[in-house]
């Protein structure tokens, strides 16, 4: 009975590693070069010109024909005041809301999510707040056909008396390449 099982499990995972080359074998050479994202604007690291250029609140950054723009950045204290409090800071510290703009003037979908950004409260890195909606925040993710936008929000936990906030967005993971916006609290 095992080698049974063990046959008919070899038999499938060759059947399916067969189909898998054979699919790979009917792809015109047009779409072996891009892939299933053909349509994805992808950003190359030489999209970022002047990569040590910080931005400010009401800047725009464009990269590859896509505009990112902080449009404001917002304290909140969620719901600290109701009597059950689930959606809250911790005592001494307040949510930044970082909210952005996205305008898609390529000719090509563009996805954008906050895994590609990275915070940091006076140089000292803060995670991404993802219970936005608990909050009454929209969180900034999606995809904008070429033409459209996305409006969203980036939520930080910060020190109520922090000094600044770098927001980082990498347009892609696998360099080192990136562009700042900084909001300073005054």
């Amino acid at each position: 009975m095992m080698k049974k099982l063990t046959l008919l499990v070899l038999i499938i995972i060759l059947a399916a590693t067969g189909c898998s080359g054979a699919s790979n074998n009917s792809i015109p050479d047009s779409n072996k070069q891009t892939g299933k994202n053909k349509n994805k604007v992808t950003i190359s690291p030489s999209a970022i010109e002047d990569e040590d250029k910080e931005y400010g609140v009401g800047e725009t950054a464009e990269i590859n024909g896509v505009k990112l723009t902080l449009e404001s950045v917002e304290m909140s204290y969620g719901d600290r005041d109701e009597d059950f409090s689930s959606f809250a800071p911790e005592k001494g510290k307040v949510f930044a809301v970082c909210n952005f703009l996205v305008e898609n003037d390529s000719k090509e979908d563009f996805d954008i999510s906050s895994l590609y950004f990275n915070a940091y409260e006076d140089g000292f890195a803060v995670d991404t707040y993802i219970f936005t909606d608990g909050i009454g925040v929209t969180s900034l993710s999606g995809t904008a056909s070429p033409g459209k936008k996305i409006k969203g929000a980036l939520v930080y936990e910060v020190s109520e008396t922090f000094e600044e906030l770098e927001i980082e967005y990498r347009p892609s993971l696998w360099n080192d390449k990136k562009v700042k916006f900084i909001y300073v609290n005054k």
